[in-house]
């Protein structure tokens, strides 16, 4: 048993707060868990690991893991899923707008990432200009983070109407 504390500290609170609802529930669930967990003697521990991994559809490896990673930590962002973890782009942001803006140029539809991929690693082979990469750095070789799948990665949303959408969009009735 040790003598942490199982809750968000105060001065945490602004920082969990900003956190989409679905991660504070699971978060919360993952802390009372653990306090659970650390209730329990060394003996039965594993019990106890294998019974709260169920109520949480965890395995119990990565249920032990978690508390592993907390008793050392001390720190509750080790329990957000790393699906709810903000990604951090090593790229540009003046690189990752003029991606986003040369999809755009043509509309929704008209071009496909990949294409706009293909386009960036010719500009850069060609020496043309690219925002965030004045002077073309390390040329020949693409920079960091410019794998097909990695530049992919970057662009945001997009929203396609299809003429079905429109016309559902413009079917609402007034009584």
């Amino acid at each position: 048993m040790t003598t942490l504390s199982f809750l968000i500290p105060p001065e945490d609170l602004a920082e969990f707060a900003a956190l989409p609802g679905y991660v504070h529930l699971k978060i919360t669930r993952r802390l009372a868990a653990l306090a659970f967990i650390d209730a329990h003697g060394e003996r039965t521990r594993r019990a106890a690991i294998a019974e709260r991994a169920a109520l949480l559809e965890l395995r119990p490896g990565v249920l032990r893991r978690l508390y592993l990673a907390y008793i050392q930590t001390g720190d509750w962002r080790v329990l957000v899923p790393r699906s709810a973890r903000p990604r951090v782009s090593r790229l540009p942001e003046d690189f990752v707008r003029y991606l986003n803006q040369l999809l755009d140029c043509h509309g929704p539809g008209m071009r496909t990432k990949k294409s706009v991929c293909r386009e960036v690693r010719r500009m850069w082979m060609a020496r043309q200009p690219i925002p965030g990469y004045e002077g073309h750095p390390g040329w020949p070789a693409f920079p960091e983070g410019w794998s097909h799948s990695t530049l992919r990665r970057q662009f945001r949303p997009q929203v396609r109407l299809t003429l079905k959408t429109i016309k559902a969009s413009h079917s609402v009735r007034v009584h």
